[in-house]
Order: structure tokens, then C-alpha cells, then sequence
């Protein structure tokens, strides 16, 4: 079951549909199959840019004179294994 609308981190972009796409060349993530935490390098073989789909948020930084940033989240899951 899909908990992106409930979960707090994604609740309000997607209640509000600021869906995005992030442009990279690769990305890290952590494998945890040894027991610890492995950074993986993510891309294409070819080094080509891909998109990877986001939500986002603005977010207005109070401490630094007000200023505002758009902050993209992505959110990756297990891929199935049958």
C-alpha cells in the first residue's frame, strides 16, 4: 500500500500536487547488505543524465534573513523480487 499522502515528510507537497523531476547523473544510496550501511553510486551505464521523479516544498529559513528555498525530496522503494 502506497503511504506517501500520510507520511509527514510527503503529506503536504502531494496533498497539494508540487510533483517535480530531479535531473542527475547519478545518485548514492545506502545498502544495508552486509548489516552496515554501504554508500551505492546509482546511473547509467552510458553516464547519461536521467530524471528521477520528486515532491517539493518551500521552505522559508527564519535564522537566514528569511530566505526561502524550493527542497525537492525523492522517495525510493525496494523493487520486487518475484
Amino acid at each position: 500500500m502506497e503511504t506517501v499522502s500520510v507520511k509527514p515528510s510527503y503529506r503536504e507537497p502531494w496533498k497539494h500536487r508540487q510533483f517535480g523531476l530531479v535531473l542527475v547523473d547519478r545518485f548514492c544510496e545506502p545498502h544495508y547488505g552486509l548489516g552496515k550501511p554501504v554508500r551505492w553510486q546509482i546511473g547509467l551505464e552510458s553516464e547519461e543524465p536521467f530524471g528521477i521523479a520528486c515532491l517539493w516544498e518551500t521552505r522559508i529559513w527564519p535564522k537566514i534573513k528569511r530566505q526561502s528555498c524550493h527542497s525537492p525530496c525523492s522517495r525510493s522503494t525496494p523493487t520486487s523480487t518475484r
